[in-house]
């Protein structure tokens, strides 16, 4: 496979109208983010990561975010930080935006549960790394591969903490629900 891989980089319709425009889509993505991190400035960020912790988990997070960005200065690893973040931004998003409409899919039909317990299961109990080796045969070096590699690793997570939360909704918030007259997108939400 690595062998065709290499000599059909240029020719193959899958890598000309499929992987490679994914390739260059990813990139131009992460390039985008990196630079709006980067516009942001190191005291924007660092004011930006402890307000969002400080809201969503209280003052000893903030002092922790902030501390965590402003060890990206005093570390002199400024620029890596920024593209690592921005990957991770990047992932989270993806693995989020695939993840929950999965996993609401999931916890409302226990056959589709069924059917992706065991997919899930294997995709965490195998490592990153090995995830990693068929990206680059597919993405090459860089920005891709890497995404792909984290987002199969953060994507059963996020399915099973949704498909959950949807199977644990109590009974009697959903009769309130019905009793308010709400739709079925409202109760969802």
């Amino acid at each position: 496979f690595r062998d065709w891989a290499i000599r059909n980089r240029t020719t193959s319709w899958l890598f000309v109208y499929l992987i490679t425009p994914i390739e260059e889509s990813i990139t131009v993505v992460y390039d985008a983010t990196v630079q709006v991190l980067e516009r942001i400035t190191w005291l924007g960020l660092v004011v930006g990561a402890a307000s969002l912790a400080g809201v969503v988990a209280g003052w000893r997070m903030t002092l922790l975010a902030g501390a965590g960005v402003v060890a990206f200065g005093l570390l002199g690893a400024w620029e890596e930080s920024i593209e690592t973040l921005s990957l991770m931004l990047l992932s989270v998003v993806s693995a989020l935006a695939i993840g929950i409409p999965v996993g609401i899919w999931a916890g409302r039909r226990p056959a589709v549960e069924r059917v992706l317990r065991p997919i899930l299961d294997a995709m965490q109990t195998i490592p990153a790394y090995a995830y990693l080796l068929p990206f680059v045969l597919l993405f090459g070096v860089g920005e891709p591969p890497a995404l792909f590699a984290t987002l199969a690793f953060a994507l059963p997570p996020a399915i099973r903490l949704t498909a959950f939360g949807i199977r644990t909704v109590p009974e009697t918030s959903l009769e309130v629900a019905d009793s308010f007259g709400s739709t079925v997108r409202q109760k969802l939400r």
